[in-house]
Order: structure tokens, then C-alpha cells, then sequence
């Protein structure tokens, strides 16, 4: 998982795996490793989650190089009450690209439960995703649990999705009317 700084990678990560949300955390110095079970559609799985932390000290330095190498998929993640952290996804993503089929990278945007305080709009959303082909986004609240367990569902599948297969995929156990809006096939939640 990658994005800039502060903004609740590794809170959503925590969220995921404990189902708590814990305050305040320390900044992920470098990168963490997180390690998780589940099981999805009768399939034990095993993830291994790199926390990549923010500071761009270790993007300069290629320290993520190594962590990403070999990784089948994952997520990007911007603050939605911090334009800039979308802006910055670019480097994130040129990082990721050299290693992941863009296809297995979500979008994803932190702190929805700050509704007053949001700065992303969808357009700007909407226009990342299309300048850089990524075609799901999915708007997440580690505060509250809003959609995580949805988002780390849909990067399983994806993963687990034969590679014969089409790019259109069905998700049963997504209930309709949790989609926002589906435009040009991307993705919104």
C-alpha cells in the first residue's frame, strides 16, 4: 500500500486486520509488514501487506523498490481532505506501474468519514484515474470501517481472477445499491 504521509495507510491496514481503529498512531518509519488470512468465495488466502511509509526520504532512496518487486497487486492511497496527497500518487504510481499490472491497483481514498473537511472532489478523481488508467476507487473510513473490508475483497478477487478472463468481472457479494456511480467502466464506491 502506498501514498503519502499521514494519511491512514497504516490505520486502514490495522482496520482490515483487527477490525478496530486505533488513535493515534506513529508514523510508519520505512515499511511494515503485515501478514493476514481470510478466506474468500471457499479459498484460504494468505496476504502479505507491505505498509509503505510516506516520507519521500525512502522514495528517493529506492528503498520501496525491493518491497514492491514480485507484489501481484495493491492499493494507492490519498487523504481526501489533502488535495496534495492525490497529486503526489503520480510518483507513488510510476513506482508501482514498473512492477504491478495496473489493473490489480485500486484507488483509494482515506478519511470519508471527514465529510466537511474534504478537499478531493470526484472530478479530480475521476481525472487521475483516467490520465493514469486505473479503473476502481473506492472511498474508505478507517475511523468507522467504511468499505475496507469491500476494497481488500475486490484486490483478492482480482488477484484470484484467472488471467484468460475478461477484465469484467462480477463481485455477488457487492449489494447494488453500494455502487455510486459506474461511468466508462470504472468503478465508484
Amino acid at each position: 500500500m502506498g501514498g503519502e504521509e499521514g494519511i491512514g495507510k497504516t490505520s486502514l491496514i490495522h482496520r482490515w486486520i483487527n477490525g478496530v481503529f486505533l488513535e493515534p498512531l506513529k508514523a510508519t518509519i520505512g515499511v511494515a509488514l503485515h501478514i493476514h488470512r481470510v478466506k474468500i468465495d471457499g479459498k484460504k488466502v494468505s496476504l502479505i501487506i507491505w505498509d509503505l511509509g510516506g516520507q519521500q526520504r525512502f522514495q528517493q532512496m529506492g528503498v520501496f523498490r525491493n518491497y514492491i518487486k514480485g507484489a501481484k497487486g495493491g492499493f494507492l492511497a490519498f487523504d481526501l481532505t489533502n488535495s496534495i496527497t492525490l497529486e503526489n500518487l503520480s510518483r507513488w504510481l510510476e513506482l508501482f506501474k514498473k512492477e504491478i499490472d495496473l489493473e490489480n491497483l485500486l484507488l483509494l481514498g482515506t478519511k470519508a468519514d471527514l465529510v466537511n473537511d474534504r478537499k478531493v472532489t470526484k472530478e479530480h478523481v475521476e481525472k487521475f484515474m483516467e490520465t493514469h488508467k486505473i479503473d476502481t476507487y473506492i472511498e474508505t473510513s478507517a475511523l468507522n470501517g467504511k468499505n475496507i473490508d469491500l476494497a481488500f475483497e475486490i484486490l483478492i478477487k482480482k488477484l484470484l481472477k484467472p488471467k484468460k478472463e475478461t477484465a469484467h468481472y462480477n463481485i455477488p457479494s457487492i449489494p447494488y445499491n453500494q455502487i455510486k456511480k459506474r461511468k466508462n467502466n470504472k468503478i465508484f464506491f
